[in-house]
């Protein structure tokens, strides 16, 4: 396996923050530079479904798994607007790509749809936990992912934003 043959079906999981259309901005250069697939996921967490929201939902006598369903519902229609939103960018660099949304645990899903798609590489934002200070700590989506990956994973932050400047690789973490 050549070692351009890593970046030829990129998986972007994208959650909507600032840190996921950063690392959508690195794998369109990939994408660009490798001539890659990209496939941008995002995974509705379908255990979290906060009790103000379900109670919103809940009339009198309906049940309350169909008022979760219908908020998962509802969650899924967000993520497919925000999804075509974030495909404009992919479009009008002319790279070819696929939307994906998936319901339950976003590691879980992550993992799962890279070894099913048999994608080559995953490319993420980390977040930073702001507690820690300088210290950059992972959080636990993309520390379970780096860590249980079967393809390599680079892991984008924040600083790599910075407009019209990219920082050397060696300022990304990157697990093979």
């Amino acid at each position: 396996m050549n070692k351009l043959s890593y970046f030829s079906h990129l998986l972007v999981p994208h959650d909507g923050t600032e840190i996921s259309d950063i690392a959508l901005d690195e794998a369109i250069r990939f994408a660009k530079m490798f001539d890659s697939k990209l496939t941008l996921l995002f995974v509705v967490e379908e255990q979290i479904v906060p009790p103000s929201l379900l109670l919103s939902f809940i009339k009198s006598g309906s049940d309350v798994e169909q008022s979760k369903k219908n908020i998962i519902n509802l969650l899924k229609t967000g993520a497919e607007a925000l999804l075509k939103d974030r495909s404009k960018k992919l479009t009008s660099e002319n790279i070819p790509f696929d939307l994906q949304i998936g319901i339950g645990s976003p590691s879980k899903e992550i993992l799962d749809f890279a070894k099913k798609e048999k994608t080559d590489t995953i490319i993420m934002g980390r977040k930073q936990i702001p507690r820690f200070g300088s210290i950059k700590a992972i959080g636990s989506v993309a520390r379970k992912v780096s860590e249980l990956s079967p393809v390599p994973v680079m892991l984008v932050h924040q600083e790599s934003s910075k407009e019209g400047q990219h920082p050397p690789y060696s300022e990304y973490i990157i697990t093979i």
